[in-house]
C-alpha cells in the first residue's frame, strides 16, 4: 500500500492521498498482542 522509500512521494504525502493517518501506518514495536487486541477493539468502536 505505502512505500516508505518511494522516490517521488513522501510517506506523509502517500498517507494523505490514501486518506489515512500516517501514525496508524507506523509499526508499533514492543506492543504486546493484548495491547494490539485492545487497540483493534477501540478502532472498531470509533
Amino acid at each position: 500500500m505505502i512505500e516508505k522509500d518511494h522516490s517521488q512521494l513522501s510517506f506523509r504525502k502517500q498517507a494523505t492521498l490514501l486518506g489515512v493517518n500516517r501514525n496508524r501506518l507506523e509499526t508499533a514495536e514492543g506492543v504486546s498482542e493484548e495491547d494490539r487486541a485492545i487497540m483493534r477493539g477501540i478502532d472498531e468502536r470509533f
